[in-house]
């Protein structure tokens, strides 16, 4: 029987362009672009490679759904770069022998061999880069900004949005919207001594309605994001950041969030109504 490695190195291609001819936009020229949709009827994989570096690259269908990407391990040090799913990911090979499965129902990635690195793009641009090692799989939603890894993986992935980690652990999926603390205030700062609340507010986007969205129940907010500091939020909507969309505004107990001296970030925890796991932090500044 013929295997994945065979299909990567054997398959026809015409223009020597490494890029299957049954997926190659243009098989009879060299060139980067390459479809799933004209080998399979219900293909949705598309990408372009962006740069080659020093890598031998090969790009084949992966029969049944999808493509595969896979680098030599005779390349060299400059990385290759591959945009995949209309923009929304963008993977990046180093040297060695690297082979990834892509499909684009949502932007799917399973590592086979070595590793690769990953920007995903939500449909708003909120840009979320990560590095998938073997034998590890990640389905990203550009949509919902929602991470799934299945339980098969053997590690938590971390995925890093502004700069800051998300833990997607196995079997579970992750939701990651923006929180704005204290919405008007350039510095957010936070009296740990105060009794009052501290307002935070859940930003919606496209593919996610905070205020009808959000399991309000759920919410913990504070230092570490565990703290049970959940008083109230709003009962009337407001579009908080500008963008027509409707935002949920939550208060949390000051005390109970339980900030100390230093602390530079607020987490906030809880979960969507269909179950999924929300996670969102924003800067905070605390005085006394």
């Amino acid at each position: 029987m013929m295997s994945i490695d065979d299909l990567v190195i054997q398959l026809p291609d015409v223009d020597g362009d490494r890029i299957e001819d049954a997926i190659d936009t243009d098989p009879l020229s060299f060139s980067d672009d390459f479809s799933d949709a004209a080998a399979e009827a219900t293909g949705t994989t598309t990408g372009r490679v962006l740069t080659r570096g020093d890598q031998i690259l090969s790009i084949t269908e992966r029969p049944g759904s999808g493509i595969i990407i896979r680098t030599d391990p005779s390349g060299g040090m400059e990385p290759a770069s591959v945009r995949v799913c209309n923009g929304r990911g963008v993977y990046e090979f180093g040297a060695g022998e690297n082979q990834v499965f892509s499909s684009c129902s949502s932007v799917i990635t399973e590592v086979v061999k070595g590793e690769v690195d990953l920007k995903l793009f939500s449909d708003e641009g909120v840009l979320a880069t990560t590095t998938l090692t073997e034998p590890n799989k990640l389905t990203f939603d550009p949509e919902s900004f929602t991470f799934t890894a299945p339980a098969s993986n053997t590690e938590t992935i971390l995925v890093f949005v502004r700069g800051v980690p998300f833990q997607v652990v196995p079997g579970e999926a992750l939701l990651i919207p923006q929180i704005d603390i204290k919405p008007g205030s350039d510095v957010n700062s936070i009296n740990t001594k105060s009794k009052g609340a501290i307002p935070v507010a859940i930003l919606s986007f496209t593919g996610f309605d905070a205020s009808s969205e959000v399991s309000t129940a759920s919410l913990t907010f504070g230092r570490t994001g565990n703290e049970p500091s959940f008083k109230l939020c709003n009962s009337s909507l407001q579009d908080v950041n500008g963008d027509g969309l409707p935002d949920l505004m939550c208060h949390f107990d000051t005390q109970l969030a339980g900030f100390q001296a230093g602390d530079g970030r607020g987490f906030l925890k809880g979960q969507a109504r269909n179950g999924v796991p929300i996670e969102a932090n924003d800067t905070v500044r605390t005085v006394q």
